[in-house]
């Protein structure tokens, strides 16, 4: 059965893995949108995933997800490692009393590990878990970086990892199972992330190149607080 490295990029290509990545890189082995479904790979022994999860906005990644589950042969694993949400707002931002200048140098730094690198979502461990079973994973296990009690993924991470703080680990690494039988959606948990965040923000961001010239007049106060009245009916409708 195939092994499939999704959004293997120029560096992390595995031999004896199938390497996809939506970009034409010399170490891919097939250029392809990991958000569209893999009807044509079923039965997969195993999918792997590093640092990739968090480049896509929050739908294309519950479409990654969901294709990854219904991918998968009974009895497969999945196994993913991303940047851990509480490592960032521990390490990055101070809400105690610190002087201006080191909120200055936070403030961009927590935004920074936000927007940086093509990010589009950081995930918590609980939004993890959450997010895999909701997308048909009957189980979820929570690994220490680089281990695995299956040879076939044990040592599979190539980003490195930090030091943990305050008990949260840089990374957080995770294998998901799949059982036989048709896939449960927890599809009150999907609504839920639809509700909480994706009526909010698009699912792909606009590009600096599409927007529109900015005037060369400030808008008045008024003028602001009518756009925005417009933008609350809109979400309202």
């Amino acid at each position: 059965m195939l092994r499939l490295n999704v959004g293997c990029g120029p560096h992390h290509r595995r031999e004896g893995w199938h390497n996809i990545d939506i970009q034409n890189f010399p170490s891919v082995d097939e250029v392809r949108d990991a958000t569209l479904p893999f009807d044509d790979l079923a039965s997969l022994e195993y999918i792997y995933s590093e640092h990739f999860l968090e480049h896509l906005p929050l739908a294309g990644a519950i479409n990654f997800l969901r294709n990854s589950a219904a991918a998968l042969s009974p009895r497969g694993r999945f196994r993913l490692s991303t940047p851990a949400l509480e490592y960032v707002l521990v390490t990055h931002f101070d809400v105690g009393v610190v002087d201006d200048e080191r909120r200055v140098l936070e403030t961009s730094a927590v935004n920074r590990a936000f927007h940086g690198w093509s990010h589009q979502f950081l995930w918590s461990k609980p939004m993890l878990h959450r997010m895999l079973i909701a997308v048909g994973f009957s189980r979820v296990e929570f690994c220490p970086f680089g281990v695995s009690d299956d040879p076939a993924l044990h040592g599979m991470e190539l980003h490195g990892a930090c030091p943990a703080v305050n008990g949260y680990p840089s990374v957080w690494t995770l294998e998901a199972f799949r059982t036989e039988g048709p896939l449960k959606i927890d599809q009150a948990f999907l609504d839920i992330a639809e509700l909480q965040f994706l009526r909010y923000v698009p699912d792909k961001p606009v590009a600096c190149g599409s927007l529109p010239q900015r005037s060369a007049r400030l808008p008045s106060f008024s003028e602001i607080k009518l756009i925005a009245r417009q933008a609350v009916e809109k979400v309202k409708r």
